[in-house]
């Protein structure tokens, strides 16, 4: 029997990770959205331990998984963790969680996020998946509702280069990004340098029209 947790989730991207992108760096950026400090403290013993299925989560990082909008945490995600993930890997990624909810004994009405708003059994039919949402929902599930300690030699199964078995399937899945978990853009300014100056005047160098006029 498969197992899903916060390790085999992240394990599943470190399988689909760019690059040079390997557990001491990816592990510190996902957990700080629950530790803000974790890139300065995470040790790499305690990486070692949560990603070989040894130990749970700080029990503050659950109850702030817990108390998080699953909005905010999608943000996060679309602006620090899917550029760690290779983009030719987003479907071999889906397909890799998917293998590891169906492997697990979790109940198919059971609901697994906010964001996309989908159970067990809806993530499992899926062939249209809105890819940071799911992403979100599925590392909030991990983090708050599952047992990190549980089948340690099925976690250790997911390796660097897991991917490939799902290599001759892409064309099975369609991953889109949807527009919620996108960050607002800033109003720009159409007036810049010294026109953007003189657009406004200092109001406590002008004169104010009193009798008697003082400075401001």
């Amino acid at each position: 029997m498969g197992h899903f947790c916060i390790a085999s989730y992240t394990r599943a991207l470190l399988s689909c990770a760019i690059s040079g992108e390997g557990q001491a760096s990816f592990c510190p950026k996902l957990f700080s959205l629950l530790e803000p400090t974790a890139q300065y403290t995470l040790s790499q013993e305690s990486i070692r331990q949560i990603l070989s299925g040894a130990q749970n989560l700080n029990t503050d990082w659950v109850k702030r998984a817990r108390e998080m909008h699953p909005a905010r945490a999608a943000r996060f995600f679309y602006q620090v963790v899917k550029p760690c993930i290779e983009p030719q890997r987003y479907v071999q990624l889906i397909f890799i969680l998917k293998e590891l909810i169906e492997k697990d004994s979790m109940s198919g009405d059971i609901e697994l996020g906010s964001n996309s708003q989908m159970t067990k059994d809806q993530f499992l039919k899926m062939s249209s998946i809105p890819f940071t949402e799911v992403l979100t929902d599925l590392f909030l599930y991990a983090v708050i509702h599952t047992d990190n300690t549980d089948q340690k030699s099925f976690v250790k199964k997911i390796v660097k280069k897991y991917y490939e078995k799902y290599n001759d399937r892409t064309h099975e899945l369609n991953v889109y990004e949807a527009e919620a978990v996108k960050p607002l853009e800033s109003i720009r300014s159409s007036l810049h340098g010294k026109s953007y100056e003189r657009t406004f005047t200092k109001i406590f160098e002008s004169k104010i029209g009193l009798y008697k006029p003082n400075r401001r």
